[in-house]
């Protein structure tokens, strides 16, 4: 996903695309996991068991939970965490 760059063979291993400074946390943990969501319930196609057809009650703060942790993740480089 354009973070790393992969060399196989004895000599082989793995080295940054981009600079520390320039890869955030928030990347590296979607290139893994995929984007992230505090709550399935935030997943596209998602129906909630609880209010089948609609949406969970809660669902527009676990939204707003969701975009916060992202931001947060966002300002985190791995040059921050080094």
């Amino acid at each position: 996903n354009g973070i790393l760059k992969s060399y196989k063979g004895a000599q082989g291993g793995y080295e940054l695309v981009k600079a520390p400074s320039q890869i955030s946390l928030k990347e590296v943990i979607e290139t893994v996991e995929g984007e992230y969501f505090i709550s399935r319930c935030l997943m596209e196609g998602h129906i909630c068991a609880r209010n089948a057809g609609g949406m969970c009650k809660v669902n527009k703060a676990f939204g707003e939970i969701s975009e916060i942790v992202k931001n947060k993740l966002s300002d985190i480089t791995i040059d921050t965490l080094l």
